[in-house]
């Protein structure tokens, strides 16, 4: 049985085309489809958005704002720059994690304007945060002189390689683990000794 309009809210339709776009992709994806799985009209669905690609549109401008919000209350928080760091680096590794590579290359290919939207907000966002907070840990002792930039992308990198699935498939651990690993040694690899003390008892802290 369809959902009617009035139970169906436009957020919960952005969520709904999310994690379908997001999983299989932009481009295969059509409405009649969302619909039919989740169960709601088309009606309903075209009663919010005109069309696939204005409903793309607000699920980006949706995830990139609620991304927005998460980096402010990490930047809020009265953390060290340590655990900033790891925060930050968590939310992009879950970022990620949800975007199969074939929706990436959908936005990359077929929406030129919004790939576009989202590389900027990913240059004024999440590697600048990256490049304040190494800075301000350069202030306080805990990271060495070392290039934010390298330290983003040798992150960015490396978890967009542990997350294909011929990795996956190939390694007796987990993704988790494998990402956990990659922290650690991007870490150590930039922390000083005094971060590298801390950082010891933030993880002892985490395991207990």
């Amino acid at each position: 049985m369809k959902k009617s309009n009035n139970s169906v809210t436009r957020e919960r339709i952005i969520e709904i085309a999310r994690h379908k776009f997001f999983t299989e992709g932009f481009v295969k994806t059509s409405i009649d489809e969302i619909a039919r799985e989740y169960h709601i009209s088309k009606k309903t669905i075209y009663s919010h958005f005109k069309s696939k690609d204005e409903l793309l549109n607000h699920v980006v401008k949706d995830f990139i704002a609620k991304t927005t919000d998460t980096i402010i209350e990490i930047m809020k928080s009265d953390k060290n720059s340590i655990q900033k760091l790891i925060d930050v680096l968590n939310l992009i590794q879950h970022n990620m994690r949800q975007m199969n590579l074939k929706y990436i290359n959908d936005i990359k290919n077929h929406k030129p304007k919004l790939w576009n939207y989202f590389e900027k907000f990913r240059k004024e966002n999440l590697e600048k945060i990256v490049y304040q907070t190494i800075e301000n840990g350069k202030k306080e002792n805990l990271f060495e002189e070392i290039n934010p930039e390298i330290v983003f992308r040798v992150f960015y990198g490396a978890v967009r390689n542990i997350l294909v699935p011929e990795f996956l498939m190939s390694t007796p651990i987990s993704s988790d683990e494998a990402i956990k690993k990659t922290f650690d040694i991007l870490l150590n690899g930039i922390l000083t000794d005094q971060g590298r003390k801390i950082y010891k008892r933030q993880k002892r802290g985490n395991n207990q």
